[in-house]
């Protein structure tokens, strides 16, 4: 980092002596020559030579300035003049110009060395020049000069010695001062230095100085130390150039930066501007900067600055202005009613456009209300009320109240609000305002709607009631007289007959089952199932049961198995219990898998009894979960062959829960399903034997026929009664052979290898559906001239319209005219394949 602190007087000494060193040198070459030329006057002397040495000892000294230490070029300076003060003391007496080199001692020495070391050598310098003045006063030492008796005086050299040594004394002590003082400043200085580069360092942006010079060079002569962390470059590249500084400014920002210093540089103004930052990570900072200009005295402008990250305050603004948009828009185009009022005075201080809908006032007429003012007398409790709560919790609501309308009229709102504190100090609510005009309505009418939904379900229990009479009627003969005919030993049936009659009964007991459950479902839902509670033993219950579905698992070769403990008692009612059995275990015969297992268990947990039925069928999917209890939901069965009406579980729920137990389930796909029911545990036993003879007679289907007679006439169709049925019209037409399919896949593999003369398909099929296999046969070159019949019980006439425009030749719906039938099949026979200029022909 880039050091601003000025340098020391210790580190000055330092150039100050090799500069000593080099000038000593330069000054004293012409000295020693002018002494070597006094040779030649009076002839050569033996201390001459000292003259040469001492000039040599500089030259050396400095040239190897570099390698000698600073105490070896000190002290090597020191000797030198000390040699030359009394090498001409020695040669020339007290008068000698070497008198100065003491001078000159004192000097340096104060000024290179320390205090006490150059006192103590001034001292010992001066202890010097005494010796040689009492050597002198003694004829110690011979002095070539004219005037011997001057020379050897001890007055001349008491004189010269006091006269050098005060002079040394008071150079050296003005040196010491001057030293001194320097040496004072600079510790100041560099205290105030460092004093102001914490300063710097630990404001939260950067000092700097901007030179623009008039050739239009940019350079930052200072920098403070927290340059690198806010910009990423070290100080030093920028005090020459500031390209790298001005490259780091956003391109879409580079331009305003540039205008605003030329403008301030040209008007002397101040700059205050805020402009983007691309760090070298790519990291995008905002920055903002102040500063003043100054021109200087060759024409340059210099800008004394301050520079700061403002990235965080940026961020916050822009937040806060997003916030202020979103609460603006919120508060404007709110459909719901927003209002602020001063807590004092309830007066409107702001209202939305959907309150001044609500209440019909214009902006400026309602700001001039208070809350008081457009509420009616009647709610001023209410008011009150709210106010306390948000006196005490510093919220309100909901609070339901009216406001009075511009025209007089009164509207019901719903009220929720808050007490905060505004900018300007002064405590204001803000509300939300519902106008619950609607809901009111609505109230109403959802109060009408239960009245009407009552009386229509009274008038659907009379309709059922009425239905059930009159269906149960016709069923009684139909069951009637196929029992009797089934039970005839005088003319018993062939086999034909026989599964005819079969199905007869088959379906006659589905339909009372249906019409039971019909009206199980509506007594439930209107109140009015009435339930015999008592003691029931569960083991014969389910045994009874069991051996009812028997039958039915038989033909699949299902096994059931149950057990159940002989203490398993619950408080039911019996006939409900059974019901409840009878559905579970026909559901898991049902829905199991061809050779499967089911398996009934009782766990007694607590006051409950827990009655378990597994099967091993395919399971259910988690997601259809919810659907399993809802109405007429067979999820996905309704395309299969196996009966059912999506009604048998949610009776089954409905009942449970008003004996006071509860029904659930959980399934694995693949693995099977577990139905469970959990009912009261009963204490004491009264047993009742009744039985439901409830017969699931489910007659295989005959083979197909493999002969191809000259007509053939193929029917897809997925429900075997249906199947019976039209088995037993086709007897009436000699010459034409039925196949039946039960599937569009099965009927199109058909269509293709045996080419019926005539086609009958059903539209809902497991699987694909009747038209998708209408489309595949018309695509196809070889059966597009097959006619095909649509036979189905979409019966509405956007039905029958998009089956014709399809493709289908005729379209019937269930139950239909067996003589139409009849009719169409004998015509389309006759008549041949269609052409395929026919298709678009279709009766």
């Amino acid at each position: 980092m880039y050091d601003t602190r000025p340098g020391s007087f210790a580190d000055l000494r330092n150039p100050l002596l090799n500069d000593a060193l080099l000038w000593l040198s330069i000054a004293a070459v012409p000295g020693v020559g002018l002494s070597l030329a006094r040779a030649l006057v009076i002839g050569w002397r033996p201390l001459m030579l000292l003259h040469l040495v001492l000039l040599a000892a500089l030259w050396l000294i400095w040239l190897y300035r570099n390698r000698a230490s600073y105490n070896v070029r000190v002290s090597g300076l020191l000797a030198v003049t000390w040699l030359a003060t009394f090498g001409g003391f020695v040669q020339f007496g007290p008068i000698a110009v070497g008198g100065l080199f003491a001078i000159l001692f004192a000097f340096i020495a104060i000024l290179f060395l320390e205090v006490r070391v150059a006192l103590w050598l001034i001292v010992g310098n001066t202890l010097c020049l005494a010796l040689v003045g009492f050597a002198a006063s003694q004829h110690w030492l011979a002095f070539d000069l004219n005037y011997q008796v001057y020379a050897y005086h001890p007055l001349t050299w008491l004189h010269a010695v006091w006269n050098l040594s005060a002079f040394a004394a008071v150079i050296a002590l003005i040196g010491r001062r001057m030293v001194r003082g320097l040496q004072e400043r600079e510790t100041a200085v560099r205290k105030l230095v460092e004093h102001q580069q914490m300063i710097a360092a630990n404001i939260p942006g950067i000092i700097y100085q901007f030179l623009l010079r008039r050739d239009g060079h940019a350079s930052f002569p200072y920098f403070s130390e927290s340059t690198f962390h806010l910009i990423g470059i070290e100080p030093e590249k920028l005090m020459q150039d500031a390209t790298a500084a001005f490259a780091l400014v956003h391109p879409d920002d580079i331009g305003q930066v540039k205008a605003t210093i030329a403008s301030s540089a040209e008007n002397l103004t101040p700059i205050l501007e805020t402009f983007r930052v691309m760090l070298p990570q790519r990291e995008v900072r905002w920055v903002e900067r102040i500063s003043t200009p100054e021109r200087l005295p060759n024409g340059d402008t210099l800008w004394h600055g301050f520079m700061m990250d403002i990235t965080q305050r940026k961020t916050v603004e822009e937040a806060l202005q997003q916030n202020e948009q979103r609460f603006r828009g919120l508060f404007e185009l709110s459909s719901v009613g927003i209002a602020l009022n001063d807590y004092v005075t309830g007066q409107f201080l702001a209202a939305n456009d959907a309150l001044l809908a609500a209440t019909g006032y214009p902006r400026d007429e309602l700001l001039t209300l208070s809350n008081r003012e457009i509420t009616p007398k009647d709610f001023a409790g209410q008011d009150r009320k709210c106010l306390e709560e948000m006196e005490s919790t510093g919220r309100y609501g909901p609070c339901e109240k009216e406001y009075r309308s511009k025209d007089g009229g009164h509207i019901p709102v719903l009220l929720h609000g808050f007490k905060m504190i505004d900018s300007t100090g002064r405590p204001v609510v803000w509300s939300i305002v519902q106008d619950i005009s609607e809901r009111r309505r609505a109230e109403q009418e959802i109060r009408e709607a239960k009245d009407a939904a009552e009386s229509a379900s009274r008038a659907k229990s009379a309709f059922l009631a009425s239905m059930s009479h009159e269906l149960r009627t016709p069923l009684n003969a139909i069951i009637g007289f196929a029992q009797m005919l089934d039970m005839d030993r005088q003319t018993p049936l062939d086999t034909e007959q026989k599964e005819a009659v079969d199905h007869i009964l088959h379906g006659g007991r589905h339909l009372l089952d249906l019409i039971n459950e019909m009206l199980d479902l509506a007594r439930i839902e209107a109140g009015k199932m009435e339930l015999s509670i008592g003691p029931v033993e569960l083991g014969p219950v389910i045994a009874d049961t069991a051996a009812l579905i028997n039958p039915a698992a038989a033909r699949r070769r299902i096994v059931i198995r149950h057990s159940c403990p002989p203490n398993a008692f619950v408080l039911a009612d019996e006939r409900r219990v059974r019901q409840i059995m009878l559905n579970l275990l026909s559901n898991a015969v049902k829905y199991n898998n061809e050779g499967g297992l089911v398996t009934v268990s009782c766990q007694i947990r607590d006051a409950m009894v827990r009655i378990t039925v597994i099967d091993t069928g395919p399971g259910i999917p988690k997601e259809r979960y919810p659907q399993l209890f809802e109405l007429y939901q067979r999820l996905g069965a309704e395309r299969t062959a196996v009966e059912g009406t999506g009604i048998g579980l949610v009776i089954c729920r409905k009942l449970a829960e008003a004996m006071g137990g509860v029904i659930g389930f959980d399934s694995e796909v693949g693995v099977g399903s577990r139905f469970w029911l959990n009912l009261p545990l009963a204490s004491t036993t009264t047993l009742a034997d009744a039985a439901m003879a409830i017969e699931n007679d489910i007659l295989p289907r005959p083979p197909p026929d493999e002969t191809l007679p000259s007509s053939r006439v193929l029917y897809v169709e997925d429900n075997v009664f249906n199947q019976a049925v039209m088995r037993q019209i086709f007897r009436q037409l000699p010459g034409v052979e039925l196949r039946l399919e039960d599937s569009a896949e099965a009927g199109l593999e058909v269509v293709r290898t045996q080419q019926p003369a005539l086609v009958l398909m059903d539209i809902n099929l497991p699987g694909m559906n009747g038209l998708d296999a209408l489309k595949i046969l018309k695509g196809d070159p070889h059966t597009a001239a097959i006619p095909i019949i649509a036979i189905t019980a979409a019966a509405l006439p956007d039905d029958v319209q998009a089956g014709l425009e399809a493709g289908f030749t005729s379209y019937l719906t269930k139950p239909f005219d067996v003589a139409v039938l009849l009719a169409l099949v004998r015509s389309l026979i006759e008549q041949g394949p269609a052409t395929p200029d026919d298709q678009d022909q279709r009766p």
